[in-house]
């Protein structure tokens, strides 16, 4: 139960996001399918922890796992005081995804650890989540019935889902964990049909991070796989190899590529539309631009261009950050900082998360974080060191990688929980390996439940 419960919760995700589009795009209802079965998850996992923690009297990992939510509480407080445009509703729901992933890495830790999830029934999970989320988006657009990407001006589909920053994300993530899954032969047949529809569904989706994800991906698995077998050609090495030569010869076509110009046709329209805002627009609209403008001017433009003007959110938001009374310094401006009428993030997931939980957030994240980022950095350079090789150590990594670049540059992860629970269990994953490095275990259980060489 403990084992089955939480794999039929990983298979459910893209379902869940496919119905959450659906009733989205259909209804008005105010609550979704995808945020009821997530938040009665969200309940059952930290029950499930809590009750583990005071059984195996973890009493570290216990008081860490209260003083998430203390803290959370004390951010609601402070902001309920302090906070002009106070939203219960809106704060709430974006304390309860803060508080998802935190919960959710907590559980998977546990399963990891203790068997109940092995690396290789994830690599399997994982490899038919992605084809499932690949489906979803090749399926509709072969047959014309897909939503955009963007808008009517921009290339790009995502099939049946709702965001294309979060599926590029998660796409992103799967790839290097199916692609080694194929390579090592844990997924047959579905891990080739896995990798090669995962590449056309990351094409399509036209977003700049999906279409270089997936070339930095095959590029590094082309060269690791051509120089592990001295430069031999096998299978794997097709599978990975063609479709990135595919890529690029086709690159100036890909919608991604496409949306570059689009994006620069637009800042060309918006330039000249500023020049004659004073006759084209009313006087609330010209004071936006003029602001907009306003900073333009203290960032870069190359900034600007590479994170499609978030950096300009980004200095509202410290503005309004160095501004706030000093216990919204320390705890948080909240959901969105501060704002007037509609409630607008940065989209740029570690800035969002400095300015929403402030100075004690990132302390507090900082010791979480702290010895599992040390254990993990230290299995890796032991493993550099003494040159031994764990392919699927530097896989995980790698997903990992690509996904916290993405949070950092385009937003959508961490506060997207049909994004964020990939992202934990990577780390439960990778944080485990890391801990039996550092025991010096040298082995782990496979699926038979015998002893089987992690040095792979």
């Amino acid at each position: 139960m403990k084992r089955n419960i939480w794999i039929y919760f990983i298979l459910l995700q893209p379902f869940l996001d496919v119905a959450t589009n659906f009733i989205l795009k259909n209804f008005d209802f105010p609550i979704t399918i995808g945020v009821v079965v997530r938040m009665v998850f969200l309940a059952i996992a930290l029950f499930f922890a809590i009750n583990y923690f005071i059984q195996h009297k973890e009493k570290k990992l216990l008081l860490l796992n209260i003083a998430v939510y203390v803290f959370l509480a004390l951010n609601f407080i402070v902001n309920f005081i302090w906070k002009n445009n106070f939203s219960f509703m809106a704060e709430a729901e974006f304390l309860a995804k803060t508080a998802y992933p935190i919960q959710l890495f907590f559980v998977f830790y546990i399963l990891i650890k203790n068997n109940w999830l092995t690396r290789d029934k994830i690599v399997q999970l994982l490899t038919i989540n992605l084809l499932a989320v690949s489906a979803f988006i090749i399926i509709p657009t072969a047959f014309n019935i897909s939503f955009e990407s963007y808008n009517e001006f921009y290339e790009g589909t995502i099939g049946w889902f709702n965001a294309a920053n979060e599926i590029g994300a998660i796409v992103a993530f799967l790839v290097p964990i199916a692609i080694w899954g194929m390579y090592k032969k844990k997924t047959g047949w579905l891990g080739i049909v896995t990798v090669l529809a995962a590449v056309c569904a990351a094409y399509l989706i036209g977003t700049k991070v999906s279409l270089g994800s997936i070339i930095v991906v095959l590029l590094i698995f082309s060269a690791y796989i051509l120089t592990k077998n001295r430069f031999r050609l096998n299978a794997p090495f097709f599978v990975v190899f063609l479709p990135l030569v595919l890529l690029l010869v086709t690159i100036s076509q890909a919608p991604a590529v496409q949306n570059i110009e689009n994006v620069r046709e637009d800042v060309e329209a918006r330039e000249v539309r500023f020049e004659n805002r004073e006759t084209m627009y009313d006087t609330e609209q010209v004071q936006q631009m003029e602001e907009f403008e306003r900073l333009k001017e203290i960032s870069h433009p190359v900034i600007t261009s590479i994170v499609s003007s978030r950096d300009l959110f980004v200095i509202q938001h410290y503005e309004a950050y160095v501004e706030s009374a000093p216990a919204r310094m320390a705890f948080g401006l909240g959901y969105a900082a501060n704002y007037e009428d509609e409630p607008k993030i940065t989209e740029m997931d570690f800035f969002d998360y400095f300015f929403s939980f402030g100075i004690i957030g990132l302390l507090l994240t900082i010791v979480v974080l702290f010895k599992p980022a040390v254990t993990i950095a230290q299995a890796i350079w032991n493993r550099i060191i003494a040159r031994k090789e764990n392919s699927f150590m530097y896989s995980i990594l790698l997903s990992i990688v690509l996904i916290l670049g993405i949070s950092f540059i385009a937003g959508h992860v961490i506060f997207a929980p049909g994004v964020s629970i990939y992202l934990v269990i990577g780390i439960a994953l990778l944080a485990v390996l890391a801990e039996r490095e550092e025991n010096d275990d040298g082995f782990e259980e496979d699926e038979t439940g015998s002893k089987a060489s992690r040095n792979v």
